[in-house]
């Protein structure tokens, strides 16, 4: 009851602003993801928390697209799991990022997120996770 009381209040005042999810969808180009998550020698099931450098984010119906066509590199902060060392998946997705309604779209440094690939490669934020805009 404390935290829906805490939310409505913040609501109220203006503290919470109206985000939206980002979504991967099927023309994001997994492919060049795939490329450089073999780059960063990932494999299947390996679990990383990493910075994903240069992704483009655009406003589509209502959500936030990403698209990973200049993605430069990825860096591997911390392994949390290590895989089988099969391949990776073909399809991308991404959960648990939101950002506020009137974002910039453009080109973005994606900073500690989780990556995995486990018969889709999936990119989820955590609590550490920050959108690092790039000029």
């Amino acid at each position: 009851m404390k935290n829906y009381l805490k939310s409505i209040s913040n609501w109220i005042t203006g503290k919470v602003r109206e985000r939206v999810q980002v979504v991967a969808n099927p023309g994001c180009q997994p492919h060049v993801l795939e490329a450089r998550m073999e780059a960063a020698e990932l494999r299947h099931l390996d679990t990383v928390i990493a910075d994903i450098n240069q992704v483009r984010l655009e406003k589509r119906n209502g959500e936030m697209a990403i698209y990973f066509c200049h993605v430069s590199g990825i860096d591997v902060k911390e392994v949390l799991a290590t895989g089988d060392g099969g391949g990776l998946a073909q399809h991308a997705r991404v959960e648990n990022l939101t950002v506020p309604k009137g974002i910039k779209q453009g080109m973005y440094n994606l900073k500690n997120v989780q990556l995995v690939s486990n018969g889709v490669m999936t990119i989820t934020a955590t609590k550490k996770t920050k959108l690092e805009l790039l000029k």
